[in-house]
């Protein structure tokens, strides 16, 4: 049987193969059949008919259409053909490009998860037409959403056909039809490539100067190099562009893999033939590769503005793995397939990277000569190209058996030899990228050269000393004489060097894998699974180092990082301890006792009171020269080309002070601290006779210790800026006024670094760390310090640096200013002598006051002033600068040490010694425990520590970590390549820290100055910026949510992640706030008694139950008391929080729900929340006599009017978003069968990624209209965004105009409101009319989301569909329409109130000009298919459109042309009237395209016997679509058409103009001609409409527009006429117009009139 199927296989195989060539030479004679061809792979039918069981099998969408053999086809008539080359690549790109779209608007990811939120209608969408025509390839599931792509699956099964062809697996044994398929693979691959027109631009990886202004609470700080893979993986999930730019790498990366390996020496070795591989070498089996490596090497060495997608091949070879493939592509069988069965999967994976370093490594490492020629981007060369020749090096450098006899021993020597060379040429450019790219590389070479070193003979040895001598001498140059950011990608790179060990042997000749995901130095023995995405986070070859190599490795960092650290540290005077251990030493002659220091010792002065004296007087000395750290000038040049905005003078002194530093001192430190965790492998005995002794970690550490210490002790801040005192470059400044700001920017810049290296030792205080203690014992004598103490001294240090650098930055003013000031004194002064002085000059010169320029630095020399002029508000916000730079250039800390912090010093312990403090102990104060009480008491400390976690969490600041680059924890696992590590470490510190914030939020809740209210009473200049500390707390345990809900791969569901940390927060809430204990329980009995919804995973189930609590409906219950009964009513987390007035804390509650929400699949649990988050204002029963309420905390702070903040808007904008925008309002025509009942239309729905809303979740005044509109066939479904603008509606009241669009039976203004939009009209003004604008804002978002998917498949898809697949596309676009259309006609007749601009009504005309134009074209689809016009949907659809929609957009027309007033009076801006206008002019012609699309397909109606159809779309659309304007009076028309004179009213007012010179004033009159015709405003309503019926709000109580009113199109129609009006005057007739004249104004400022 075997044997008969191979017969067949070949068979195939042979009639394929000539088939094919049969085509190549039929399409040269026949230019007709190409193009036949062309419209076949395009997967156009070419002849689709109407009817729709003619092709009931064909894939709905065009790439779905392609098969393998129809590929092959396209791409033999490219290789055949050359004029259709171009054009049958271009088609395949197009397809792809087809797909990736398509998958991005259905909001998937790669391996098919969503992302994010989804976007549900859209997938719908293409899941129902896909089930309808049979062809679910591309579905979510499977091994079709493993591989990710269609077009990709028929790429690689004909280029598996066109290999197995070339090698002789056919019965041709290969041929030129074969090779040309293979040429155009590699063609259409870089074609694909090159969709990405230009790379994003490259980001810095160290700090700028623009730090300063970026706030500690914002998204992250600066961007890491890491964050370069995180951002490429990210662009791949939503661009199309690169993500068909990825799946052409793929292919050259495939067809590199299939032509490497048929010349592999591991098949050559495994199958011990002669023949085959050294063949295919000879007959150009590696010549593929040659050219995909020499067409990249072209791009990225040529400055191609895509440089960095056509160098990622180079990494994208080392990752590609053939395990990623599917196995139905492994179809094709042959010498090469058998030849490949005998190796297994490491083997497999090595194929490339043997083939690099064997035949292409020099190429690879001459590339690098174009760094400082210029051929070649640095960031290119940094990024990819250095770290794929450091693997291909390493592989050499490791030397396995069986792999020596590819290479000779000196090749590895050469090729360092000639990237040294390099790097040290790009080392003396004066380009800073190219300095960073030099250090980039030296750093690798670095590492090469420790493992060769390690391992081989000791003539070798010495060679390779030598070399690591070399480039030890050009790293520290390198590290001590260029800028600041080459130091930092110094150093960062030196930490990805370092190996991280999991697994080691019992003895130490044993090798160690390493687990290191950005080491190039890792490897790890264990295989890895498959990935789901092309994207592979891991290599698929990383050489495995031995334990020395490793070794050698570490110390060489080791040692690099120590003398770096000796710069900057003094000369430590020896400890008494010491001094007496070498005095024990020699006494008993053993070791090297120093007699002749000990004999000087002793002459030297001694203290009175013997030892004891001795300790006292330890060194307080500053350890620090931070004269080497702080340059002479700017390390950073601005381009004096570049406007920078102008500045404070106290800002401007920060930002010269800190690019006066040149050594990122806190990396450096935190470098050396994280080293000096690898001193386990100095455990294991080393006996070699290198030099290169790992006792460097010992000595770092020992050196970091006595830092430590000596830092403590040096508290006074005057010993740290000392050396500016005696500075000669700061006394040599001749001018006093400029040496006293060169003195205050040196003294900045030394603060700046004293608090940024406390906040650094910080870090490496610790509680638990036995080994830490037995090492501080040894250094300090026997004596164990404190560490409460240590942390105490250190964080005042902090504190005082900061404060003392504020009050420099305040201690300075412009020169200007101050002579200004003094001027102005001394008039006051004569003034009050000058008794001739008139009242009238100073109150002109008041003004003058108040509009006085802001001076800056740039603005003359600066001066210093007395302390006691200095304003407290000035201080306060240069503490705040200074406090956000110092913690945007420090690393992040640990969350061990925040963790244990948060124990021993937060609110919990605050409070118990708050109320054990009482008792006062007549104890030293420098016990370690009133250390740990002041601690605890302090509110900046804890700041600092919420902070901290802030910034750990949310990924704003750099971790430093051993075998990775700096680079924040979200990213930081992605970008180096082991997802698993990453996401393990961000939930373990999401878990560990998580509860500790939710306490700290709790705790703090109960402290009105420590939470939102206190905080939004002072003024906007003390509470900029600043969040209260519960605020801070509750974003941070948001931010921890947010990690334990990351996408990274794990064993537990998001949801059973998120319900263990809230669960965890609760139980360590109650136990550290027993208050709140009774609260948590009463919700966790109301758990118990609860029921699982049916259809939702119970993981989920369990965290809805969990968010009880947090967020619930208020229960109100009814207790008997008595004679009397008492309402008691229990309120959730959030709405104690709005009771209370907690708004900042509610606006936090609002986004850990969303957060929150993140972790459901189901899309009901996701809009129920929405719905009750809303719901969150209504309270029950108002407080009184027998009603009370109970919150979860208790909290107690009054019914606070906090009218100065609110977060409705954000509740709001939550809710839209867990509805899926007006994906939730739509009606999706589903199976008939799923829509019988609406628990059955629910669940369907659900399936579909839809929500749909339940009728009992709203409140009882709205259910009875819920339920009969849900009940209407006409009108649609019911979502949060509809009930949001009906309460807009109902609170701000219609429009005058809108009156006639509704009628009698509309319901009433309780059937409408919401309690959140009553209490949002309650605020200030100022406050409500932003929660307005917002809350417009977020409707207009929802409205444009939708519009862009009815676009995307109108203009996209619906095109190259037919029959039943495009019918049902457009039942899709007419419900989405008909939503659209709803709340546009629900949002317009109070669109001019939320705004006093108009700004909301014309985003409104706009959102309707496009909804007509996409319409329009929708229509234009029904030409080929008329019949399908009668569906139910755009019957509906058009229905409401014509009753409803246009009347209300008319009268919004009418609205947004009488505003031309804004508040207080004031006339709006001319430009702002321009828009106006413009906005309906092109609403209005775009009406017309409309008309004109409707009156065809109704002549197309009738040509076709659709009779009725034709009359009803005649009646219903045509005949009423009118404009629905007319002129009245034509004197008023002129009234308001002509400019305004200025006029003065009876009270005097004032009119402020601003006017412009006689020369401009003086313009020639344009005559307008406007014409007396249209109908007047205001067409009937069928009042049996059920649509206009159920729309209709305030009829009794708003009266019709009366006949008086004057509507002018001279504006809706000025934009749109040609610019030559003097032409067309005399061609319209003088009886029928009317002459208006304009004085057109060139400024576009408007008039202000004051009364």
């Amino acid at each position: 049987p075997s044997k008969m199927n191979l017969e067949m296989e070949e068979a195939w195989r042979f009639a394929r193969y000539t088939s094919l060539s049969h085509l190549g030479s039929c399409l040269r004679s026949d230019p007709e059949m190409s193009k036949a061809v062309l419209c076949m792979l395009a997967g156009e039918i070419v002849n689709a008919t109407t009817n729709d069981d003619t092709n009931n099998g064909e894939a709905p969408f065009r790439y779905a259409r392609l098969t393998p053999f129809k590929l092959a086809m396209g791409l033999s008539m490219a290789s055949s053909v050359p004029r259709m080359r171009s054009s049958a690549l271009s088609t395949v790109r197009d397809l792809i490009l087809e797909e990736e779209a398509l998958r991005i608007q259905r909001g998937l990811n790669t391996d098919g998860t969503k992302r994010g939120m989804g976007k549900p209608w859209m997938d719908c969408l293409v899941r129902c037409l896909e089930s309808a025509s049979g062809s679910s390839r591309n579905g979510r599931g499977g091994d079709d959403a493993a591989f990710g792509n269609h077009v990709l699956r028929c790429l690689i099964s004909v280029a598996k056909f066109a290999e197995s062809e070339h090698h002789g697996g056919g019965l041709g044994g290969g041929g030129g039809c074969a090779s040309s398929l293979l040429q155009s693979l590699c063609q259409l691959g870089f074609l694909l490539v090159d969709c990405v027109k230009k790379d994003e631009s490259s980001q810095q990886s160290t700090i700028s100067s623009t730090a300063v202004l970026v706030s500690n609470l914002e998204i992250s700080c600066y961007t890491p190099p890491t964050q370069s893979a995180g951002a490429r993986k990210k662009a791949a999930e939503t661009s199309a562009t690169h993500a068909t730019a990825r799946i052409g790498r793929f292919v050259l990366c495939y067809l590199f893999y299939q032509s490497a390996a048929a010349s592999s020496p591991l098949l050559s070795s495994s199958l011990g033939m002669a023949t085959g591989s050294n063949q295919s070498s000879d007959d150009g089996g590696t010549a593929l590769c040659r050219s995909i490596l020499r067409s990249s090497m072209d791009k990225f060495c040529g400055m191609a503005p895509n440089a960095l997608e056509h160098a990622l091949v180079l990494e994208d070879l080392l990752y590609f793995s053939p395990l990623l493939l599917p196995e139905e592509c492994n179809y094709s069988s042959g010498n090469l397939a058998n030849s490949m069965e005998g190796l297994d999967d490491r083997q497999k994976e090595e194929v490339i990277a043997l083939a690099l370093a064997s035949n292409y490594l020099p190429t690879l490492i001459d590339t690098l000569s174009n760094v400082p020629g210029g051929g070649m981007v640095p960031h290119v060369a940094s990024q990819i190209i250095v770290p794929t020749i450091e693997k291909l090096l390493l592989l050499q450098a490791t030397q396995r058996h069986g792999l020596g006899s590819l290479w000779r021993k000196s090749d590895l020597i050469d090729h360092v030899d000639h990237a040294f060379l390099l790097a040290k040429k790009a080392l003396f450019s004066a380009d800073v990228e190219k300095r960073k790219y030099a250090a980039t590389v030296l750093v690798a070479l670095l590492g090469v050269a420790a493992v060769a070193s390690s391992s081989g003979s000791r003539s070798s040895k010495s060679t390779w000393s030598s070399n690591l001598y070399d480039m030890k001498g050009c790293l520290r140059r390198c590290l001590t004489q260029h800028q600041y950011v080459v130091r930092m990608e110094a150093y960062s790179s030196l930490m990805a060097l370092l190996p991280v060990a999991t697994t080691s042997s019992s003895n130490g000749n044993g090798t160690q894998e390493s687990a290191s995901p950005a080491s190039s130095l890792g490897g790890s023995a264990t295989k890895a699974p498959p990935s789901t995405s092309l994207l592979r986070r891991q290599p698929s070859f990383v050489p495995s180092i031995s334990a020395a190599g490793q070794t050698a490795v570490i110390c060489v960092v080791s040692e690099l990082f120590l003398s770096s650290l000796e710069r900057y540290v003094t000369i430590p005077k020896e400890e008494w301890t010491d001094r007496e251990a070498r005095r024990k030493r020699a006494a008993q002659g053993v070791g090297l006792s120093q007699m002749e220091a000990m004999v000087e010792e002793e002459d030297a002065p001694s203290d009175k009171n013997g030892t004891a004296a001795t300790k006292d007087e330890e060194d307080k000395s500053n350890p620090f020269r931070f004269e080497k750290c702080v340059s002479t000038r700017p390390m950073v040049e601005g381009n004096p080309k570049k406007k920078t905005k102008a500045t404070s003078i106290g800002q401007s002194l920060l930002t010269d002070a800190f690019n006066r530093i040149s050594d990122p001192l806190p990396f450096l430190i935190a470098s050396c601290i994280a080293t000096t965790s690898l001193s386990t492998y100095n455990n294991e005995d080393n006996d070699d006779d290198d030099d290169d002794d790992p006792t460097h970690t010992f000595e770092m550490k020992k050196a970091i210790q006595r830092i430590r210490q000596q830092l403590v002790r040096c508290t006074d801040i005057e010993e740290y800026v000392q050396w500016t005192k005696s500075s000669r470059h700061i006394f040599k400044i001749k001018d006093n006024a400029k040496r006293a700001e060169e003195m205050a920017i040196c003294k900045l810049a030394t603060l700046l670094l004293v608090a940024v290296v406390s906040d650094v030792f910080l870090n490496t205080c610790g509680w638990d760390d036995s080994e830490e203690n037995e090492s501080s014992v040894v250094i300090n004598g026997g004596e164990s310090h404190s560490t409460n103490n240590d942390i105490e001294d250190l964080f005042s240090l902090r504190c005082e640096a900061i404060e003392e650098a504020a009050r420099i930055m305040s201690s300075f003013i412009s020169a200007k200013s101050q002579n200004k000031t003094s001027k102005k004194g001394a008039q006051k002064k004569l003034k009050e002598v000058d008794v001739n002085s008139s009242s009238q000059q100073a109150s002109q010169e008041e003004p003058k006051k108040k509009k006085g320029k802001k001076f800056s630095a740039d603005d003359g020399v600066i001066v210093k002033i007395k302390s006691s002029e200095i304003n407290d508000a000035t201080i306060e916000r240069n503490r705040k600068l200074v406090e956000d730079l110092v913690h945007n250039v420090t690393p992040a800390m640990s969350h061990d040490f925040l963790a244990s912090s948060l124990r021993k010093f937060g609110a919990e312990v605050s409070k118990k010694v708050c109320d054990g403090s009482d008792s006062d102990s007549d104890e030293d104060d420098n016990s370690d425990e009133e250390a740990a009480t002041r601690l605890a008491k302090c509110l900046t400390f804890r700041r600092f520590i919420i902070t901290k976690s802030l910034l750990l969490m949310s990924g704003s600041s750099s971790i430093v970590r051993v075998g990775a680059c700096f680079g924040p924890l979200d990213v930081r696992g992605a970008a180096a390549g082991d997802s698993k590590t990453a996401s393990s470490m961000r939930i373990a510190a999401s878990l560990t820290l998580g509860p500790l914030l939710f306490v700290e939020f709790c705790g703090h809740s109960y402290e009105l100055k420590q939470t939102s209210i206190a905080a939004s009473k002072h003024s906007p200049q003390t509470s900029s910026g600043v969040l209260s500390l519960a605020q801070m707390s509750m974003r941070a345990f948001t931010a921890c949510v947010q990690g334990m809900a990351c996408d990274e791969k794990h064993a537990m569901s998001k949801a059973s992640r998120v319900n263990a940390l809230l669960c965890s927060a609760i139980a360590k809430a109650s136990s550290a706030i027993p208050s709140s204990r009774d609260g948590w329980n009463y919700y966790r009995q109301l758990v118990e008694e609860g029921n699982a919804c049916a259809g939702v995973p119970d993981d989920e189930v369990r965290l809805g139950k969990t968010l009880l609590p947090f967020l619930s409906l208020a229960i109100t219950s009814s207790v008997p008391n008595g004679n009397e009964s008492s309402i008691t009513t229990r309120l959730c987390l959030f709405s104690e929080l709005i009771s209370n007035g907690m708004h900042g804390e509610a606006f936090e509650c609002c986004q850990f729900i969303a957060s929150v929400a993140e972790a459901f699949s189901e899309p009901n649990m996701k809009e129920q929340l929405g719905v009750i988050l809303m719901r969150g204002w209504e309270f029950g029963p108002v407080i009184g006599e027998g009603c009370e309420r109970i919150g979860v905390l208790g909290l107690d702070h009054g019914e606070e009017d906090n009218a100065s903040d609110s977060c409705v808007s954000s509740a709001i904008k939550v809710a839209m978003k867990l509805n899926s925008g007006l994906d939730g309002n739509t009606h999706v025509p589903l199976q008939p069968s799923s829509s019988s009942r609406d628990d059955s239309l629910r669940t369907a729905r659900a399936k579909m990624g839809l929500p749909t809303t339940l009728v009992d979740n709203w409140p009882e005044k709205h259910q009875g209209r819920i339920e009969k509109e849900l009940h209407s066939s006409s009108r649609g479904m019911i979502g949060i965004g509809t009930q949001v603008a009906w309460a807009l509606l109902a609170t701000l009241n219609i429009g005058k105009h809108f009156v006639a669009t509704f009628d009698k039976n509309s319901p009433t203004k309780k059937q409408l409101k919401l309690d959140l939009i009553k209490a949002a009209a309650k605020t200030s003004d100022a406050t409500f009319a932003k929660e307005k604008g917002t809350i417009s804002n977020t409707i207009i978002s929802s409205i444009d989301d939708a519009l862009n998917n009815a676009e995307f498949v109108t203009l996209k898809i619906i095109p190259h569909m037919f029959g039943g697949a495009m019918d049902l596309a457009q039942r899709f676009l007419s419900c989405i329409l008909f939503s659209v259309s709803k709340m546009i006609s629900v949002s317009a007749p109070s669109a001019e109130f939320l705004d006093t601009n108009g700004s909301s009504a014309s985003t409104l005309l706009k959102s309707t000009k496009r909804l007509y134009g996409i319409l329009a074209k929708l229509i234009g689809s029904y030409m080929g298919n008329p019949q399908s016009l009668a569906s139910k949907e755009m019957k509906c659809f058009l229905d409401y459109l014509t009753a409803t929609l246009m009347p209300r957009v008319s009268a919004l027309l009418l609205t947004l042309q009488e505003k031309q007033e804004t508040v207080g009076g004031k006339f709006l801006a001319e430009s702002k009237i321009e828009s106006h206008g413009k906005t309906s002019a092109l609403l209005v012609f775009e009406k017309e395209k409309l008309d004109n699309a409707l009156l065809k397909l109704g002549a197309k109606l009738k040509q076709a016997g659709l009779e009725e159809d034709s009359e009803w779309l005649e009646d219903h659309v045509v005949t009423n679509l009118n404009r629905d304007f007319v002129i009245k009076k034509v004197e008023d028309a002129k009234a308001r058409e002509a400019p305004k004179n200025s006029k003065k009213n009876s009270a005097g007012a004032k009119r402020k103009v601003k006017t412009e010179p006689t020369a401009k004033k003086s313009k020639k009159k344009k005559q307008v001609k406007v014409k007396k015709e249209n109908v007047e405003f205001g067409s009937e309503i069928d009042d049996d409409d059920e649509a206009s019926a159920m729309e209709s709000v305030y009829a009794e109580s708003v009266n019709d527009a009366d006949g008086d009113d004057v509507v002018s199109l001279s504006r809706l129609t000025a934009e749109m006429d040609d610019d030559d009006d003097d032409d067309d005057d005399g061609d319209n007739n003088d009886d029928d117009d009317v002459n208006v004249s304009e004085e057109e104004s060139e400024s576009e400022e408007e008039a202000e009139f004051d009364e």
